[in-house]
């Protein structure tokens, strides 16, 4: 008898399901020989795509009956928790308690009978009893095997998701960093280029100062000149100072730094003060009424 045969959930249910048809119980109640009856299911199997012999379908048949009997005693005996589970228990027992399908077509009048008849036959089949506990054994390790691996796979997806999970906070943490340091970079030139435009103002202011006070050393102007530079000094001093404090100011919101004008238009130089040329305008006056008189 061939042995090794390893049966799928759907192909069981599919020979459970023919062998189970009234028409086919009938045959295998009358018929003293039932290879016959087998080979039909064989073809029927064939041709909803499964491919097996008469003999292989037949010995799945015997175990799945013994196994059957073996849960059905160990429940008589209340030792149910200790014996080996039986697979397509629930579908045996509603085909030996003659309980109709989903078909509705009824199975088994007399199933009790059927089933001691075959009992009776399995018992004189002595040589195959030992093969068919080797095929319950097999069954229950394919069942074992089936759990070990479900349970892997699912741990296997909670460890992915996991990995994936830590990896996405990595990445937000890095982009947190970059975007802080790189608000600090701009805060820092912007600062930068405030001190330049300070210093060259200073600059330009004193070299103006320098030429026109070396002109002016001998116009009775000179101490109107000399008031008027002064205070445009204090008030630039005082713009400039306003500005630093507003810099720093904006260096504490680091996201005001990141407009969509300071974004999309260059850096350029601070315009001077707004009186810077009024002041030039006053200083060629008093040129102007020195050389006249």
């Amino acid at each position: 008898m061939p042995r090794g045969i390893s049966w799928s959930f759907n192909e069981t249910e599919a020979l459970i399901r023919l062998w189970a048809d009234s028409t086919t119980q009938t045959a295998l109640r009358l018929n003293s020989r039932n290879r016959c009856i087998y080979e039909d299911i064989a073809n029927q199997l064939q041709a909803i795509g499964i491919t097996r012999t008469a003999d292989q379908c037949q010995m799945r048949i015997k175990l799945l009956k013994k196994m059957y009997r073996q849960t059905n005693e160990a429940i008589k005996r209340g030792d149910v928790f200790q014996q080996r589970p039986c697979p397509f228990y629930n579908e045996m027992h509603r085909i030996f308690s003659g309980i109709e399908d989903l078909n509705g077509s009824s199975l088994l009048s007399n199933s009790q009978s059927v089933l001691t008849d075959n009992v009776k036959d399995d018992d004189e089949e002595e040589e195959e009893e030992e093969e068919i506990d080797d095929d319950i054994d097999d069954e229950i390790k394919n069942l074992q095997q089936e759990n070990v691996n479900s349970i892997q796979l699912e741990n296997s997806t909670k460890d992915k998701l996991i990995q994936a999970i830590d990896r996405l906070i990595q990445y937000q943490k890095q982009n947190e960093t970059r975007w802080y340091k790189y608000l600090e970079q701009q805060a820092n030139l912007e600062l930068q280029r405030r001190q330049e435009d300070r210093a060259y103002q200073l600059q330009l202011i004193q070299l103006l100062t320098n030429v026109i006070s070396t002109k002016t050393n001998s116009s009775p102007f000179h101490s109107v000149l000399q008031q008027l530079l002064m205070t445009n000094n204090s008030q630039i001093e005082k713009t400039l100072s306003q500005s630093d404090n507003n810099t720093n100011r904006g260096e504490k919101r680091k996201s005001s730094l990141m407009s969509s004008d300071d974004e999309k238009n260059p850096k350029i130089r601070q315009s001077l003060p707004s009186n810077f040329y009024s002041l030039l305008a006053q200083i060629h006056n008093i040129n102007n009424m020195d050389d006249s008189s």
